[in-house]
């Protein structure tokens, strides 16, 4: 028996909501990873694989027949329709659906489910102070991802790729920007080291020999191939280092560039400053791809990404005139370098703000938009509070500020 309850919140104008039509694909795995036939009480024939049933009611029972042992659920397969599913699964059954669903969305979602799982866990474990460690069967199902050659390329790469720090950080409360950082390397550091052979081997395996081709198989084999590239640079292998250096020189497309570049700026080795620079030279007079190259640098998490960013607001290729530039560069780093951002000595606020104020007086609308990377203060740790708060204060104050900026950040501070 499959019972399902369904609720949504009350909104302005209608306290009291109907129930949906909620069309919800679904499955039944058996304990080899199979999908059972289905059969509903009352139905004369069973329907293979994955079929769709109508939620209609509040709360509605099916019971299927023929059941042969006891199931894993596969719900809401092929993200069917635009709900939330609150279903208790156990670990153990995550890394099973992860490793073995038939259904692409379901498998990815499993995964990533439980990698949020496993990271709010590590957290508590990292601010314990104790000794982090990556469960087995996390590693074991990424294992058999890598390794089964029938899964969709482009699947595989998704499935062993981890949420997004700004996505993990909406589950933590307070917020720990380089706790979640710290932690997520850690994952990706020992999927590494643990998967290092069946990393090599996919990229090796996805390394295309001809001309540059836009047709879908080869999009998904670059795909799972820079995945691949990505954790292989976790290991610190100078080897690696080359290998992901010599794709930097001779790729024939700009997604296996840009990936090998990203790798490059995001690991300790002695070709990422060379490989900047040749990407400059060459590109320094395609304005869209240099903002690539400001963004790549912005989103480091090496240290010393801050002082590099403040060495590039007087390059020649940026301008506090130019919309663009600015969002390719401060923009990048305040939204998308949590870590760095947020390091805790606060250096990386105090740079924001300075330029928020620099920018006010040239383009109000730019920097209003810049200043909400300071709107969610309150969610983050009493340290980290205090410090983005001084500075809201600082530009609060500031004479002849903008409507724009004044505006964003008033309704941060509640005044």
């Amino acid at each position: 028996s499959l019972t399902i309850k369904q609720s949504c919140a009350p909104s302005p104008g209608q306290e009291t909501k109907q129930a949906f039509h909620i069309p919800l694909a679904l499955g039944l795995v058996d304990k080899q990873g199979n999908d059972m036939p289905l059969q509903l009480k009352n139905e004369s024939l069973a329907i293979t694989g994955t079929r769709v049933i109508d939620v209609v009611e509040e709360e509605q029972t099916f019971e299927f027949v023929n059941v042969p042992e006891e199931p894993i659920p596969s719900l809401l397969r092929g993200f069917s329709a635009p709900v939330k599913v609150d279903i208790e699964l156990s670990d153990d059954e995550r890394y099973f659906l992860m490793a073995n669903d038939s259904d692409d969305f379901n498998r990815w979602d499993a995964g990533q489910q439980q990698a949020v799982k496993i990271i709010k866990s590590m957290i508590e474990v990292f601010h314990a102070g104790k000794a982090l460690q990556v469960p087995e069967p996390f590693i074991d199902a990424c294992r058999k991802i890598l390794t089964t050659d029938s899964l969709d390329k482009l699947l595989a790469a998704k499935s062993v790729t981890l949420p997004s720090e700004a996505y993990i950080a909406e589950f933590i409360s307070p917020i720990d920007p380089v706790a979640i950082h710290d932690v997520c390397r850690f994952i990706r550091k020992t999927l590494a080291s643990k998967l290092k052979d069946q990393f090599a081997d996919v990229y090796q395996a996805n390394i295309s020999q001809g001309e540059y081709s836009i047709e879908q198989e080869e999009i998904k084999k670059r795909s799972l191939k820079n995945v691949a590239l990505g954790y292989l640079m976790e290991c610190g292998d100078t080897a690696i280092h080359e290998i992901c250096y010599k794709q930097f020189e001779t790729a024939n497309n700009m997604t296996d560039v840009m990936a090998s570049l990203v790798s490059l700026a995001n690991n300790e080795c002695a070709q990422t400053d060379d490989a900047l620079q040749q990407f400059y030279d060459k590109w320094k007079n395609d304005l869209l791809v240099v903002d690539k190259w400001l963004g790549i640098q912005a989103t480091s998490r090496l240290p010393g990404t801050l002082d590099r960013v403040k060495s590039l607001v007087s390059h020649e290729s940026f301008s506090l005139k130019n919309p663009n530039k600015i969002r390719a560069l401060i923009g990048s780093f305040a939204h998308g370098n949590p870590s760095q951002f947020h390091a805790i000595d606060g250096q990386g606020y105090e740079f924001f703000t300075d330029k928020i104020l620099e920018i006010d007086k040239l383009n109000p609308q730019i920097a209003s938009r810049l200043s909400t990377a300071f709107t969610l203060w309150k969610k983050y740790d009493v340290e980290r509070q205090a410090l983005m708060k001084q500075q809201l204060e600082r530009i609060v104050s500031t004479p002849k500020l903008s409507k724009d900026v004044y505006e964003i950040v008033s309704k941060s501070l509640g005044t």
